[in-house]
């Protein structure tokens, strides 16, 4: 089954690409727990979405085609990165022995250079790119639970 993406929006892609930058950065607020600046993020990605869905288009808007969604996962890919490189990605996560440093700065290296790959089109890679971010995110979840096997969460058992 081939998907009909004719009728794909210009306006919609944009504003669920801004929703899923914003869902990430409510993610890295506060390690995913509940924090009001959390859900503040959270608000403004569900508006988003709803704003993609609603809002009427355009058609010198659409003769933009992808570029400007392009420029808007690129530019929150890239305050995605930031933000690993500067937070730690668990809340007892200490990233200042050198040896606990190589394997998540070499992975979020190689997911960074796969995701730019990835909006550039790059096309000789092929269908290696999605299995390569796809095993990139895989080995630095393992990556993460080994290091921080007993985290503290907002969920409670009853």
């Amino acid at each position: 089954m081939e998907l009909d993406c004719s009728r794909d929006r210009w306006l919609t892609a944009v504003a669920f690409g801004g929703a899923v930058v914003s869902l990430g950065y409510a993610l890295q607020v506060s390690n995913g727990t509940l924090h009001p600046a959390a859900l503040a993020w959270l608000t403004v990605a569900f508006t988003l979405c709803i704003a993609g869905i609603v809002l009427p288009t355009h058609p010198k808007l659409e003769s933009l085609r992808d570029t400007p969604t392009m420029l808007v996962l690129g530019a929150g890919l890239a305050f995605q990165f930031g933000l690993l490189l500067t937070t730690p990605p668990g809340i007892y996560l200490q990233l200042h022995d050198s040896r606990a440093d190589i394997p998540f700065f070499s992975g979020l290296a190689l997911a960074a250079v796969l995701c730019g790959a990835s909006l550039v089109r790059v096309r000789r890679l092929g269908p290696a790119l999605p299995l390569g971010l796809l095993l990139t995110h895989f080995l630095l979840g393992v990556w993460l639970i080994k290091s921080s096997p007993d985290p503290f969460i907002d969920v409670y058992i009853f």
